[in-house]
């Protein structure tokens, strides 16, 4: 009977909801291992805390930058240090800026499970070397324009000659002709004996500087793509070698709806430390005439996908070198024995955490009506907040997984909501809300660690707080009427919520680590409180007759 009247309640079916999602989110699954045996493995991302690994804080020198340009340089740092890790392949690493508690000095913080600081040292220190070269593909006997001089290409099995100098594949040898020298690098051979070879045009020293202009950028194009272009500028030198490669191609034909002509057979293939990160069509202006301050251009399906992969092209063409100069502030490094102990120690003072106020509160109640509910809707909460962390990105990309979201998450909100509206509760148009916000935080994926856990612990904590204000306001005898105290209770929930949300915000924004990444748990924490578990912790009362 009791369960029945409890699903009559669309802010139970919001805890349903809210529970299910999570489940989804962490998506325990059985794997087998390489000793052959099976055990359960979570989505839950484990954090630099828990997982063992390395971090680095860097402090970028910004003295010579004037104050109203600091953020910007601060993120093109950033932007060049991502575009260098996505070229080593590291894609688990995370970077981001970070300040002091006084907001008087600013950080780049780097950190990857099973890393060592050694690892992070390289990446920082490397200069990135940079070169752009002008893709062909080539025929045994063909002539090429190199240097200034004609050569012939003579292809063999794993290698190739030009002249006289001998390239094996994989490998890049310097043509010497009768005006200057070209690198050229063999790429592979194709199957119909023709050999893919890379003419280096210019190197990150060609570089001089890389204007963009946001009047130019984000224009929506006729098909539906926001196109973007930047101007670069480059010795003079390199202008006039890359004229002279271009001179081994063709004119193409104009593509159509466009008014320009690209060289046909070549793309301009942009490589930092020898991985290739973008290649660009060439117009046939190059082959005619000296260009120091070409114009790179591009185009995505959307507004943010044409910024990033303008921030990645405007960071490789400056040569993956820093835009300032950077300090090592401090080096750690957390072994994985270390994170099993701290995950384990953690989830330990959790589980006592809220059993223990569960026993508090049944020695100050003298009711299991009350302490049980604490207890069930405590560990809701924590199971809630888990699922947070854990990356159910995935679900998002195939019809099954959207077929499954709909599911736990559509479906009970659908009848949560039909629940309301029959008991003319209009509140309940909060529900879909709420699902939102579940469907949101399954797609943001992030790290637990020990902060997490903190703001975890904090807001279970804060929880209780709300818990006991309700329950005190059942029991006063001098408001007699259930609803005015019931309102009463969530008047002084919502202020003390928003007062922590409001302490929080500060030291969100400036904070630094694990300071900020307890902020922003326990203002999640806080939300999913008084939208989610508080709600129905009232209502359980109110079914159960708590007076």
């Amino acid at each position: 009977m009791v369960f029945k009247e409890l699903f009559r309640e669309w802010r139970i079916w919001m805890l349903i909801t809210a529970l299910l999602a999570a489940l989804v989110a962490i998506g325990p699954h059985y794997v087998e291992t390489e000793d052959g045996e099976t055990e359960i493995e979570t989505n839950v991302i484990q954090g630099l805390d828990l997982a063992g690994g390395a971090r680095v804080m860097i402090e970028p020198d910004l003295s010579d930058v004037p104050y109203e340009e600091h953020e910007e340089m601060i993120q093109r740092t950033i932007r060049t240090l991502r575009t260098r890790v996505d070229a080593y392949g590291l894609e688990d690493m995370t970077i981001r800026s970070v300040s002091s508690l006084t907001a008087d000095q600013n950080f780049i913080q780097l950190e990857m499970a099973g890393a060592t600081t050694e690892e992070l040292r390289e990446i920082v220190d490397r200069e990135g070397i940079f070169k752009a070269s002008l893709s062909k593909e080539a025929e045994d006997g063909e002539t090429l324009l190199l240097g200034g001089s004609e050569f012939e290409l003579e292809g063999r099995n794993d290698s190739i000659v030009i002249g006289e100098t001998e390239i094996a594949q994989g490998e890049e040898e310097e043509i010497q002709g009768s005006e200057y020298s070209v690198p050229v690098q063999f790429v592979n051979r194709t199957e119909e004996g023709r050999y893919n070879i890379r003419l280096v045009a210019y190197r990150g020293e060609d570089i001089t500087g890389v204007d963009i202009n946001p009047a130019q950028s984000y224009v929506r194009g006729q098909e539906g793509q926001y196109s973007f272009q930047f101007q670069v500028s480059i010795e003079r030198t390199a202008a006039e070698r890359f004229r002279d490669l271009a001179q081994n191609f063709e004119v193409g034909q104009t593509v159509p709806g466009e008014d320009e002509t690209y060289l046909q057979g070549t793309e301009l293939v942009l490589i930092l430390d020898e991985e290739v990160i973008s290649s660009l069509n060439v117009a046939s202006v190059f082959r005619e005439q000296v260009v120091t301050e070409p114009m790179i251009s591009g185009g995505e399906p959307t507004r943010e996908e044409a910024r990033e992969q303008r921030d990645t092209l405007r960071s490789v063409l400056e040569s993956g070198s820093l835009p300032v100069p950077i300090t090592i502030s401090s080096t750690d490094t957390v072994s994985a024995v270390l994170g099993e102990e701290f995950m384990r120690v953690a989830l330990t003072a959790i589980f006592f955490a809220v059993v223990g106020v569960g026993l508090l509160i049944f020695i100050r109640y003298n009711t299991p009506k009350v302490a049980i509910p604490i207890i069930v809707t405590g560990f809701s909460e924590v199971f809630i907040m888990i699922g947070i962390f854990a990356d159910g990105s995935h679900l998002f990309d195939t019809a099954g997984g959207l077929g499954l979201m709909f599911l736990v998450v559509g479906v009970p909100t659908l009848i949560g909501v039909v629940t309301g509206l029959k008991q003319n509760d209009f509140t309940v148009l909060l529900f879909p809300v709420v699902s939102l916000f579940l469907i949101g935080m399954i797609n943001f994926s992030t790290g637990l660690d020990l902060a997490a856990i903190a703001g975890i612990i904090s807001a279970v904590g804060t929880g209780v707080d709300d818990q006991i204000i309700i329950t005190d306001e059942r029991t006063r005898e001098r408001i007699k009427s259930l609803k005015k105290r019931v309102k009463r209770a969530f008047f002084i929930i919502f202020t003390s919520a928003a007062s922590t949300i409001g302490a929080m915000i500060p030291v969100m924004t400036i904070g630094a680590g694990a300071v900020r990444g307890f902020a922003i748990t326990t203002i999640i924490g806080v939300i999913v409180g008084i939208t989610v578990t508080r709600p129905a912790y009232a209502i359980v009362l109110d079914v159960l007759d708590v007076e």
